[in-house]
């Protein structure tokens, strides 16, 4: 199981609003390998890795 990741380290990159209506946050991790959907509340609901 990996770590849960501390967002402060990670820089916001954008939004993205579901198809409900919902926006999350993406922000992107310190080395550019994952990609983080969060919500207002800065639950986490997707990572996403390359490579």
């Amino acid at each position: 199981m990996e770590k849960i990741p501390d967002l402060g380290s990670w820089s916001k990159i954008g939004e993205m609003k579901s198809s409900l209506g919902t926006v999350y946050d993406l922000y992107e991790s310190p080395d550019q390998r994952k990609v983080a959907q969060v919500d207002k509340n800065l639950v986490i609901y997707l990572i996403m890795e390359d490579g």
